[in-house]
C-alpha cells in the first residue's frame, strides 16, 4: 500500500456465487515439501491433498480441519449442526460452505460436517469448488444411500437431483450434480454438472492443481497445521485488508510515513488455530504473504511489523487489545506474522476488514 487513499478492485472474500463440492487428488506439489503439518495414513498431509483438488485458476483456497475442530470443542457439541454452531462462535467455521447446512444434510443425507475430516472451498472467475473428504467411520454405502432415498438420479459415480426438491429438503440447491470418489472417500458437488466435470480432469491429472502455482503453495505451508485457512491468490489480499474508511486514511498516510511504503505480494492468505480456552490462550493467528522474491519479503518484514503495534488503524482501540505479535519472520520469499489472539474480540477468517499490516 504506497498510499493509504489507494483503492482495489475487491476481491471474492466469502462463500458467494456458484459452489461446487468437488473432489480431486494428487497432483503433484510443485516441489513443496508440506513438513510442517503431520502426515497422515495415506501418505500425504490433508492440507497438501486438499490443495492438489482446486483447480489451477481459483483465486482463493479455503480449508477446514473439521477434525481439528471435533477435538476443540465438547463431545456434546459434536454433532451436525451444534458442532457447526460451536465453531461458528469462534469463527474457525467461518471459511466453511457447509457449515450454515448443516441440519439439513444430517436429515437429507444421514451425514454431516460431524463425519468430515476437513473441508476445501476454492473460488475461481468462473465457479467455486469444495472438497470434502470424508471420515473412516461412515461407510460410503450410506452416502449413497443417502442420495438414492433423497431423490437422486445416478448414473455411474454422479449423482443429480432437482434443485426445487433439494430447497424443499432445507438442503442447498449446490448440492444438484454429486460426483462420488468412493475409494478416495472423497465427494463432489455443484449446481453445475460442467463445474463438476472440469474438477474431474483435475482428479484425473488431465488438468493442472492450484498446487502448481508456486506462491499459493508456499503461502499454503506456512499457514499449516491450522483449523481454518484462508489463501488468496495476487492481490486479492491487499483490497481485502486495505484502510478504506475516509476517518481512518490519514492515520494510515501518517503511519506508512514512519515505517515505509507496503509491496504488493503474489499470494497472501490468514489462518487460525483454537485451543477452547478464554482470552489471549485461545486462539492463534498466523498471516502469510508471499513475494517476488526473498529479498522484498526481507525488506518488507520490519515494515510490516511495525504497524503490529499501536493504534489498530480501521478498528477500534490499540492492536495489542485484539493481537498480540508472538514471531515475525521470513522464509524463502514468505514472509509470516504469528500472533496471540482473543476470541471474544474481532474476527479475521472472513477475509475482510482493515489490517493495514496484512495490506498493500
Amino acid at each position: 500500500m504506497r498510499r493509504a487513499s489507494s483503492r482495489l478492485a475487491r476481491g471474492v472474500t466469502g462463500p458467494v456465487g456458484r459452489v461446487v463440492l468437488c473432489v480431486v487428488v494428487l497432483v503433484a506439489a510443485a516441489g513443496v515439501a508440506w513438513a510442517s503439518q503431520g502426515w497422515r495414513p495415506g501418505g500425504r498431509p490433508d492440507l497438501a491433498t486438499a490443495l492438489d483438488s482446486v483447480p489451477s485458476n481459483a483465486l482463493t483456497f479455503s480449508f477446514t480441519d473439521w477434525a481439528q475442530v471435533r477435538d476443540v470443542f465438547p463431545s456434546d457439541a459434536s454433532d451436525g449442526g451444534r458442532l457447526a454452531l460451536a465453531a461458528s462462535t469462534r469463527d474457525v467455521s467461518t471459511r466453511s460452505v457447509l457449515a450454515s447446512t448443516a441440519e439439513g444434510l444430517q436429515k437429507a443425507f444421514g451425514w454431516s460436517v460431524d463425519d468430515l475430516r476437513w473441508e476445501a472451498f476454492s473460488q475461481s472467475a468462473e465457479s467455486s469448488v469444495v472438497v470434502t473428504r470424508f471420515e473412516d467411520d461412515l461407510s460410503m454405502t450410506t452416502v449413497q444411500e443417502g442420495l438414492q432415498t433423497s431423490g437422486y438420479t445416478r448414473e455411474g459415480d454422479t449423482w443429480t437431483a432437482d434443485a426445487t426438491d433439494l430447497r424443499a429438503a432445507q438442503v442447498s440447491d449446490l448440492l444438484a450434480t454429486v460426483r462420488l470418489y468412493p475409494r478416495q472417500r472423497l465427494l463432489v458437488a455443484s449446481d453445475l454438472a460442467s463445474a463438476v466435470r472440469a474438477a474431474d480432469r483435475v482428479h484425473d491429472g488431465r488438468s493442472r492443481s492450484l498446487a502448481s502455482f508456486r506462491p499459493v503453495a508456499e503461502t499454503t505451508q506456512a499457514l499449516a497445521g491450522a483449523t481454518s485457512i484462508f489463501v488468496q491468490r495476487g492481490v486479492l489480499g491487499c483490497s481485502s485488508s486495505e484502510v478504506s474508511d475516509p476517518d481512518d486514511l490519514d492515520a494510515a498516510s501518517a503511519a506508512l510515513q514512519r515505517v515505509g511504503d507496503l509491496e504488493p505480494y503474489t499470494a497472501s492468505g490468514r489462518a487460525l488455530s483454537d485451543t477452547g480456552q478464554e482470552g489471549f490462550g485461545g486462539q492463534r493467528l498466523q498471516l502469510a504473504m508471499t513475494f517476488s522474491d526473498p529479498d522484498l519479503a526481507r525488506r518488507q518484514l520490519p515494515v510490516r511489523e511495525a504497524l503490529t503495534s499501536g493504534q489498530f488503524i480501521g478498528r477500534t482501540g490499540q492492536v495489542r487489545d485484539t493481537l498480540r505479535l508472538r514471531s515475525a519472520t521470513t522464509q524463502g520469499s514468505t514472509l509470516s506474522l504469528d500472533f496471540d489472539h482473543d476470541p471474544d474480540t474481532d474476527t479475521f477468517m472472513s477475509g475482510s476488514g482493515a489490517a493495514l499490516f496484512a495490506s498493500c
